[in-house]
């Protein structure tokens, strides 16, 4: 019989609790929203600052909304 190549797919899921990764993600979108804006700015591309703008705006509204922090907590 053939034994099947280990792969990482599945791995981190295994790993981490929902909240563990609800806050992955949270981080993972943030800091590319950071990273797209302050490369809007630098560019001048408001196109790309207005579009983090909501991103972050829903990220913060998120992590400081009173309904949502006790999910997060």
């Amino acid at each position: 019989p053939l034994i099947p190549e280990p792969t990482v797919d599945g791995f981190l899921d295994s790993l981490l609790t929902p909240n563990e990764k609800f806050m992955y993600d949270i981080i993972f979108n943030f800091s590319l929203a950071l990273h797209v804006f302050r490369a809007g700015v630098r560019r001048n591309n408001s196109d790309a600052i207005l579009a983090n703008r909501s991103v972050l705006w829903s990220e913060h509204a998120i992590l400081h909304g009173g309904i949502y922090k006790k999910f997060i907590d």
